[in-house]
């Protein structure tokens, strides 16, 4: 089409007709050419499934290479999750098998969705054989629907007691089952420990001596040269001193 304007206004529209070609017209070729792209990732998939090396059939990655996706034939196989990956939470406990949480309250103070609801209570001599502090968890419990994974409550707790696991399937079929009560978490820490995705917290390296002096760096001794300087030094301040004693003694003698 031609369009003239005048005055920022439409005031004349020329249809141009467009000539196609035969090809064009009959379709053929177009039809072709999106069937070829079909064909090609049809042989690819099925030459993919025929390099299983004693995989099961629906071979889902290509050359054995589990970081280029295929085709993921879930649930049966599931998809690698990266370690920092924030997904279901897990209640921990610590080497002696006692509950981590000291219910201090910072994870519930500093969820911005306010998901998290603690009850507090003092751990006597019969709860001391469960609990690892003077205080623990009497209630613990995480609404999934409020939750935005957003990873605070991981990052403030003192004892490392809550973690965000790599456990991604959420979904639920009533509003019950996504509050998980404290004894929920601790059966998602057992099979996260069960399956070793439970993360590990490296040490904290030891802090860096502080630097020494050039000298002592380097471990270099006074040679015989620096003390004889430092000789020459002391003789030649003591020659002054005593040069200047005597002008002062001879200026008071003419007085």
């Amino acid at each position: 089409m031609a369009w003239e304007y005048q005055d920022n206004s439409i005031i004349k529209v020329n249809d141009v007709p467009r000539k196609y070609r035969f090809a064009e017209k009959v379709y053929l070729i177009e039809i072709l050419k999106g069937m070829l792209i079909t064909i090609s990732h049809f042989w690819e998939n099925f030459r993919a499934a025929l390099r299983g090396r004693g995989r099961p059939r629906y071979f889902t990655t290509k050359e054995g290479n589990p970081s280029y996706p295929w085709t993921w034939q879930y649930p049966e196989e599931k998809r690698f999750v990266h370690p920092r990956w924030r997904g279901l939470h897990i209640f921990k406990k610590d080497n002696k098998g006692l509950e981590a949480c000291i219910a201090c309250g910072m994870c519930e103070k500093v969820c911005p969705a306010k998901a998290i609801k603690i009850k507090a209570g003092k751990s006597g001599e019969e709860q001391g054989k469960r609990y690892s502090g003077p205080r623990y968890a009497v209630s613990y419990e995480i609404d999934l629907l409020r939750c935005i994974f957003c990873g605070f409550c991981e990052e403030v707790c003192p004892k490392k007691a809550i973690e965000l696991n790599q456990e991604y399937e959420l979904a639920a079929y009533r509003r019950e089952e996504t509050i998980y009560t404290k004894e929920r978490l601790l059966a998602n820490f057992e099979r996260a420990q069960a399956r070793g995705t439970v993360k590990v917290i490296p040490k904290a390296p030891p802090p860096k001596k502080p630097a020494a002096k050039a000298g002592a760096k380097a471990g270099v001794k006074p040679t015989a040269k620096a003390g004889a300087k430092s000789s020459e030094a002391s003789a030649a301040k003591e020659v002054k001193a005593k040069a200047s004693q005597t002008s002062k003694e001879a200026k008071e003698e003419k007085e």
